[in-house]
């Protein structure tokens, strides 16, 4: 089976509260995750199907808690997600459970305690060398740290989780848009009649409260329903409900406005799981 989400974590801290909240909400969604069910003991090394699942899969959730770093199969899936995000850009999401992201990167804390026992078993420093490398990149992604988000409340880490994991799949994205050449600068130029306005190359706001209409004029096939698409699929995670209706000419608009109606339903049924 391919996966689209690993969750990496430390069954201990996690297993029966956060990380089985989090598990739960993205199946609901329809988001296949690999969830290692077995514990590891004491210097087991990491399963190869975990590697593989690993590799498989699109997105890495790391749930770093106070007792991660003492698991050397923990430490093992993240030297391996690091290692896929170094040869294919995978895609690593941290998430600081009770624990800061300082800690991560510097081994501090209850991390660096953790190490301290790990060399005190006789752990290889290269190993060693290994995981702190992988900890120190890892920790300093953009992720999500429980205590910065209404108070530490689990429900709402949750939901910030899904609501990311959903997008980077892109589960809303329009087919056939991708390595399209010479259709950026039209892709601009929508943009800006939509007032959509951009942080860091990212889109972050659509138009405030306005409601604008913009129409795309041209013969067939010289790729407005394309250009739609790319349009699309760049700005709908900026609404809470968005459908995409192609070939409205062909339809009457009763039929029109009960297939968008019924588009919206749909779409409002999905995104209730992601609240």
């Amino acid at each position: 089976m391919i996966y689209e989400v690993f969750l990496s974590f430390r069954g201990a801290d996690t297993r029966t509260n956060f990380t089985d909240h989090l598990y739960d909400r993205l199946k609901e969604a329809g988001i296949r995750v690999f969830r290692d069910e077995e514990e590891l003991s004491v210097g087991e090394e990491i399963k190869p199907q975990l590697k593989e699942a690993i590799k498989g899969s699109k997105i890495s959730v790391a749930v770093f808690s106070k007792d991660y770093a003492s698991s050397r199969s923990c430490l093992t899936e993240v030297a391996q997600m690091w290692e896929c995000r170094e040869s294919n850009g995978h895609t690593i999401i941290p998430i600081f459970y009770d624990v800061t992201p300082h800690d991560v990167r510097r081994q501090a804390g209850d991390f660096g305690r953790s190490f301290d026992q790990h060399v005190k078993d006789g752990v290889s420093a290269d190993t060693i060398k290994t995981w702190k490398n992988a900890l120190r990149q890892i920790g300093a992604l953009k992720g999500f740290d429980r205590q910065n988000i209404n108070g530490g409340l689990e429900s709402h880490l949750v939901k910030r989780v899904l609501r990311q994991v959903w997008q980077l799949l892109k589960k809303n994205d329009q087919d056939g848009t991708d390595n399209l050449v010479g259709i950026d600068l039209h892709v601009q130029e929508v943009m800006r009649k939509l007032g959509v306005v951009h942080s860091d190359g990212q889109e972050i706001q659509a138009c405030g409260k306005d409601v604008r209409v913009v129409g795309i004029w041209g013969m067939r096939g010289v790729g407005k329903t394309t250009l739609a698409k790319v349009v699309f699929n760049k700005i709908h995670v900026l609404f809470d409900e968005c459908s995409f209706l192609a070939d409205i000419n062909s339809r009457d608009v009763v039929s029109s406005q009960e297939i968008l109606i019924a588009s919206l339903q749909k779409r409002m049924r999905e995104t209730k799981l992601l609240r």
